[in-house]
């Protein structure tokens, strides 16, 4: 809905709607529901998710010999109906490595695929997610594309320069690195005495930290937000202030303790 889509072609469909007195689990060990499932709608997509929550029971999604045959039908399935699947899985708890070997169970599930997209969150910056490919037999590789998810729903947000390897290695290791690095600048650019908040703004972006990640270093740090002569400023709390000394009269000082500036 808040991506402005036609509701009419999309199907969610429970189990027990889809196969009427059949007590069974949907799982792939039985394609021939799925398949009629997609006679049924004509549909021209299908989205498994995630797609290890299918593979049935008695499958260990870990061994090649199990999730091939599997993979095997998937891939006749789509043949047959001349529609497309989307087949998710989530990534692995293991930091780094390479995309190909990130993603949950066996590498096979991989293999069956003609395109693999890996999608995880920039380390260059919080909110922005990276859709980088890692796998393309039909073609060249895509370029990565950027986007953002808000209430209002999902905007793209441009091209990366991230392959699908560099974000499986910032994966999950996302954004401590970069908060870190902003909050050590911020406090040694405030220590001593204020800064006009456009003079940080401008000296943070010369030296490589963005606005979400000052922000956030503000946020952390809890340094305070006053205005002074028509201008806001920044200052460190009294508890990381070197002497506790401002140079701005503190008696002058309409303070705000909102996030503003």
């Amino acid at each position: 809905e808040r991506c402005h889509a036609d509701l009419d072609r999309i199907f969610v469909v429970p189990h027990a709607d889809l196969f009427p007195e059949d007590l069974q689990a949907f799982s792939l060990a039985r394609p021939h529901l799925l398949s009629a499932a997609i006679e049924e709608r004509q549909a021209k997509l299908v989205i498994l998710d995630p797609l290890t929550a299918f593979l049935g029971g008695d499958v260990d999604m870990h061994r090649a010999n199990e999730v091939r045959p599997l993979m095997s039908k998937l891939v006749a399935i789509a043949n047959t109906h001349n529609c497309a699947v989307i087949a998710i899985r989530h990534w692995t708890k293991t930091v780094g490595g390479r995309a190909a070997y990130r993603g949950q169970g066996n590498i096979d599930f991989l293999a069956a695929a003609r395109s693999v997209l890996a999608i995880g969150e920039s380390p260059e910056e919080e909110g922005l997610r990276v859709m980088a490919q890692s796998k393309n037999s039909l073609d060249t590789r895509g370029v990565s594309i950027a986007f953002t998810i808000k209430d209002t729903g999902l905007e793209w947000a441009g091209t990366s320069a991230m392959t699908a390897d560099e974000l499986s290695a910032a994966q999950p290791q996302r954004h401590t690195k970069p908060r870190q690095n902003a909050m050590e600048w911020l406090r040694d650019f405030l220590r001593g005495e204020p800064q006009q908040s456009a003079l940080v703004f401008a000296a943070a972006n010369a030296v490589g930290i963005n606005q979400m990640a000052l922000r956030r270093a503000k946020d952390a740090l809890g340094v305070e937000a006053f205005k002074q002569r028509n201008a806001w400023w920044w200052r460190l709390p009294r508890t990381l202030a070197d002497d506790g000394r401002y140079s701005i009269d503190d008696e002058r000082i309409n303070f705000h303790p909102d996030m503003r500036g």
